[in-house]
């Protein structure tokens, strides 16, 4: 059975397209591979954030596979394989990374719902929005009728649904169906800007923000407050925050994980060098020395790393030999 996701890994965050042709229906199937590929992001440790988008530029995703439908027409006891459906939708709701849905063309029913579990939604201005279920006699069963109320008011979201009628761009940023409207085929660039920024950011920062607010507005307000206190106990207690402190109170920039990450590579370099680790780390962070990580093809690796190390605008180097060295480091771990 042909794959109908897509998985990109980049810079900190992931890329799934939907690729379900001719409209990117939301089958069983994809839902099936969402459900596998957001449960391996989720452990992933480079992947701070996620985009989830369609393939091609007209359509997101228009609905679910009605083809079937049919087996369900006059069935009864089917209610545990729509909370199926529900389960996996919750879980990306619950995804513990922000989502950034990107939606560059139709998203409709099975689609619209879809994007309510995400965090952000970014739509390319030819782009609509609707739950139609209501012209077929059905009304939308995947979390439409609870999650739309609480995103746009109860008013609003019984009018998308008792009509059936699509909303422009436009107006889904002015009701705050969506975060931000962008020219037609600048979507995915902005995503990535904004997916790149929360992969420079503190992991355990971003949950703790995610699982606040998301459980918060469940809550009372002063429940939501204590929720709010015990989880930012929690974030004093992080290498993230540390770090970050220190690095202010030391005016200097913060040496995220992803560079502490490179400790061992560092030391190779400092062997080579002939100078400290701890210099070579210290000054990385102001940037007397910088990392360059550059993408290159490789059959044992998606991506190695060229480390060019400079001071005061001199090449120290790269030599030949300390590039292999490292090149040769990175493959065999």
């Amino acid at each position: 059975m042909t794959a109908v996701l897509q998985v990109e890994k980049t810079e900190g965050y992931a890329i799934i397209t939907i690729d379900n042709p001719p409209m990117n229906v939301i089958s069983n199937q994809v839902f099936k591979e969402l459900d596998e590929v957001f449960d391996g992001l989720g452990a992933d440790e480079e992947v701070n954030a996620v985009i989830l988008t369609g393939q091609g530029e007209k359509v997101f995703a228009a609905g679910a596979d009605i083809k079937e439908f049919p087996q369900l027409i006059g069935q009864t006891g089917i209610q545990e394989t729509f909370l199926e459906t529900h389960a996996i939708l919750h879980r990306i709701d619950q995804f513990e990374k922000p989502v950034i849905a990107m939606l560059n063309g139709l998203t409709l029913g099975g689609g619209c719902e879809l994007v309510l579990c995400c965090d952000i939604r970014i739509a390319e201005e030819h782009v609509q929005i609707g739950l139609p279920e209501i012209t077929l006699g059905l009304f939308p069963g995947g979390g439409g009728t609870q999650r739309l109320p609480r995103l746009i008011g109860e008013a609003r979201a019984k009018e998308m649904m008792f009509t059936g009628e699509p909303v422009t761009a436009e107006k889904a940023e002015r009701i705050g169906l969506v975060n931000r409207v962008v020219p037609s085929g600048e979507g995915m660039e902005i995503a990535k800007k904004m997916a790149k920024r929360f992969g420079r950011s503190s992991m355990p920062a971003l949950r703790f923000i995610k699982q606040a607010v998301d459980k918060g507005l469940e809550l009372p307000l002063e429940e939501g407050t204590s929720l709010e206190a015990a989880y930012f106990e929690k974030v004093f207690q992080t290498e993230d925050a540390k770090e970050g402190v220190r690095a202010f109170i030391e005016k200097r920039k913060r040496i995220s994980k992803q560079i502490g990450r490179w400790r061992t590579v560092a030391h190779e370099l400092a062997v080579k060098v002939r100078f400290s680790e701890t210099d070579a780390l210290g000054h990385i962070s102001n940037i007397s020395y910088f990392i360059y990580l550059e993408e290159a093809a490789s059959s044992f690796l998606k991506r190695w790393d060229l480390i060019w190390i400079s001071q005061n605008g001199k090449s120290l180097w790269p030599r030949p030999n300390v590039i292999l060295s490292v090149k040769a480091f990175s493959i065999s771990n």
